[in-house]
C-alpha cells in the first residue's frame, strides 16, 4: 500500500468526512497506525485540493482541503 493511501486509511478509521484537523492531530493518527512512515514524510499539504507547492505529487491525490496555516478539513 502507498504512502498516501496509509495516510488516508488511519485517517478514515478515526474520523469522519468533515472533520476539522490539525497537522499534529494528522500525524499522531497516522503514526500510530503506521509508525514506519516517518513523521517527517507526512506533509498534509501535499493532498490537498486547494492548495499546491513544488512537489511534483502536490494536489494530485485529494485527502484534505486546506482551511488555514496547520489547519485541514478531511474530504
Amino acid at each position: 500500500m502507498e504512502r498516501k493511501d496509509k495516510i488516508k486509511q488511519a485517517l478514515y478509521k478515526k474520523y469522519k468526512r468533515g472533520a476539522m484537523l490539525q497537522t499534529a492531530e494528522i500525524i499522531e493518527c497516522v503514526t500510530i497506525h503506521y509508525p514506519e512512515i516517518p513523521k517527517s514524510s507526512i506533509l498534509p499539504s501535499d493532498f490537498c485540493c486547494n492548495h499546491r507547492n513544488k512537489d511534483p505529487f502536490s494536489g494530485k491525490y485529494h485527502i484534505f482541503k486546506k482551511i488555514g496555516r496547520g489547519s485541514y478539513e478531511l474530504l
